[in-house]
């Protein structure tokens, strides 16, 4: 029998972060959670939702069919572990590169089994340089359409992402009310999603 010339190697991956990142740790993200959409009333019915015509009641056949006038949803905070972490280097030139890109693998899970039995498991990969901005505040437009501090906002503090969240949450709120004084409405949000629990 022949012996084997295997022996155990490693490949060392260097990075700049605040806080050693290994295999199984676990941190924090926000993420924008279940829309809550706002229409104009039903021109039908005036959101009746129903009918009676000749004595029968039926439902309204036009409602939900008015312009969406405004949508706002809650920020909470999903614990995620890690799962990858990768490097590659530029292949631009044969000349081996000096160039580093290191990626984190996370990923977010609920339930038993390979896919679990909840819909809101999810993966998402991150560039290294967001681990140098651990624990972020977000800008004052955070909430706009055109922010994207969430898809990159990373914790390894629980208490921080949940202030945050709530700050956000608190910002959607308060864009609602505004909108609801400007155009004379009366729209609630009722938000029921809730963070995930600090991991052991």
């Amino acid at each position: 029998m022949e012996k084997s010339n295997q022996t155990k190697q490693q490949t060392i991956i260097e990075y700049n972060a605040p806080r050693p990142i290994n295999l199984g740790d676990v941190f924090y993200v926000i993420i924008r959670g279940k829309t809550t959409h706002f229409r104009e009333p039903c021109k039908v019915c005036n959101d009746a939702r129903k009918l009676t015509i000749n004595g029968v009641t039926f439902d309204c056949p036009c409602c939900g069919k008015t312009n969406e006038t405004i949508t706002v949803a809650p920020y909470v905070v999903r614990r995620v572990r890690v799962y990858s972490m990768s490097v590659q280097t530029s292949n631009d030139e044969w000349k081996p590169s000096d160039i580093r890109h290191v990626k984190v693998g996370l990923y977010h899970k609920e339930g038993h089994g390979y896919g679990g039995y909840f819909s809101n498991n999810f993966s998402r990969e991150l560039n290294i340089d967001e681990f140098t901005k651990l624990n972020p505040i977000p800008p004052d437009d955070a909430v706009s359409q055109y922010s994207r501090f969430t898809e990159y906002a990373i914790y390894d503090d629980y208490k921080k992402a949940v202030e945050v969240a709530d700050d956000l949450t608190d910002r959607e709120i308060k864009i609602l009310s505004n909108y609801n004084i400007e155009h004379g409405t009366d729209y609630k949000a009722a938000f029921t999603e809730t963070h995930d629990k600090k991991s052991n």
